[in-house]
């Protein structure tokens, strides 16, 4: 785990903070070669401070990406929640390649963003 935190103007405004706000985040993972994830507090104050809702590009936030078999399964089963998903496309996502990707909101207003191998 790797912890972090810093106060920046700039990106502050970037991200849409009040100002004020600093930015703490926690990276998890398992092993240094390996992806981790991030969670990242925008900090606590003004109630409109929120990443419930937004949408990139205002704060260019998604939660996580996942590669999973299939990104047209993962939209079928989260539209079957009633989950909005918006329709997978295929296209050149660096470090992915080629792929069939989409978004999924989770119960909680976070995006995810899902990828899998190009295809049906």
């Amino acid at each position: 785990m790797y912890e972090y935190a810093f106060a920046d103007e700039s990106f502050q405004s970037m991200v849409g903070l009040a100002e004020g706000h600093g930015i703490r985040a926690a990276n998890y993972g398992s092993r240094l070669a390996e992806p981790y994830i991030g969670i990242i507090d925008y900090g606590r104050g003004a109630r409109d401070v929120s990443l419930r809702g937004v949408r990139p590009p205002t704060r260019g936030l998604v939660a996580c990406t996942i590669a999973v078999p299939s990104a047209r399964d993962a939209v079928r089963a989260a539209r079957d929640a009633s989950l909005p998903a918006l329709e997978p496309a295929e296209e050149e996502i660096p470090p992915f390649g080629r792929v069939t990707s989409a978004l999924i909101e989770s119960p909680n207003g976070m995006l995810h963003h899902v990828v899998s191998p190009p295809g049906p």
